[in-house]
């Protein structure tokens, strides 16, 4: 089994993570560039249904948000059982002076601990996203409502309202 220094597909792994990232980055600046670009043709009315889809977006990501901190605490819980559950192991080994170091013995926790450990980080990674969405999905909204007033401002000097 690789140490947690050295996992298996070790820097794949990594990798796998940092991509997911770049990705979800990626669509978030994609809906953000074409919001920009339909800013200048929305109606009020328009304007009123994308607030109100930022609304309903806000309330699933706040709640996708809560159930990535609920999973992320069990991860966290299931890999600090294994830990306790390691050191009690009958082939963990026992330091002793001339013999097994207290390091070595951690070391050989941390190898059999690994799998926890990755749900965990995994678990972490994916709280983050949902906390950059969360922000992202505000950020968009508060956009969303300088363009409403602007919009509006536009139709009331215009001397024409659409709502």
């Amino acid at each position: 089994m690789a140490s947690p220094e050295e996992p298996e597909g070790g820097i794949l792994a990594s990798q796998d993570t940092r991509d997911s990232r770049l990705v979800e980055r990626e669509k978030r600046a994609a809906v953000e560039r074409y919001w920009r670009e339909k800013a200048g043709s929305m109606t009020p009315v328009e304007v009123h249904a994308k607030l109100l889809e930022l609304v309903n977006d806000e309330a699933r990501a706040v709640l996708a948000l809560r159930r990535a901190r609920d999973a992320e605490t069990d991860a966290f819980i299931g890999y600090k059982k294994a830990r306790v559950l390691a050191y009690a192991r009958e082939d963990c080994p026992r330091p002793s002076r001339g013999g097994v170091t207290v390091g070595e013995r951690d070391a050989w926790v941390e190898r059999v601990t690994f799998d926890e450990w990755e749900v965990l980080r995994r678990a972490e990674g994916a709280t983050e996203n949902a906390t950059d969405y969360v922000k992202q999905v505000d950020r968009t909204s508060t956009k969303v409502q300088t363009i409403a007033r602007l919009v509006e401002q536009a139709y009331n000097m215009a001397g024409r309202t659409n709502r």
